[in-house]
């Protein structure tokens, strides 16, 4: 779903991801948990988060590019080109990729619109969820 705002198309996270799930044959409720390099986060974080709109057109991206969607047998991963962003879906063996060493992060913002609205001006586009999150607390991760 897009919608126009200030003259730019805009594309809603969520429903841009329930849309690729839903061609895989697969719902939100298929996910396991969000990640970036740095962190992981629980997917009802990524689902309260990932209401919003963001520019998908040409420029810089605006999702954080180390954000990757994980289910069971499968993987979300955004990818761009020249600032065009987009979710790819990935498949995988049944197993879990190693993320379990990563902390449990409650982040803030997936974009960089939502970074400078909770006053953090990571940058213009390509941030992590780092770089949109430098001050999102952790904890040891927890088992699933």
């Amino acid at each position: 779903m897009t919608a126009r705002i200030g003259g730019k198309t805009m594309k809603n996270l969520l429903h841009e991801t329930e849309e690729i799930l839903r061609a895989a044959g697969k719902t939100l409720d298929d996910l396991i948990v969000a990640v970036g390099n740095d962190f992981q986060f629980p997917i009802s974080d990524f689902i309260k988060l990932a209401d919003t709109e963001y520019d998908d057109g040409y420029g810089a991206p605006e999702v954080a590019t180390d954000l990757i969607l994980l289910g069971r047998g499968f993987w979300l991963e955004r990818a761009e080109y020249d600032g065009s962003e987009w979710w790819e879906f990935m498949s995988y063996p049944l197993g879990y990729p190693l993320y379990q060493h990563l902390p449990v992060c409650h982040p803030k913002a997936l974009t960089v619109r939502q970074a400078y609205a909770n006053g953090n001006g990571a940058s213009v586009g390509w941030s992590s969820m780092f770089d949109l999150n430098p001050n999102a607390s952790t904890k040891t991760a927890e088992p699933n």
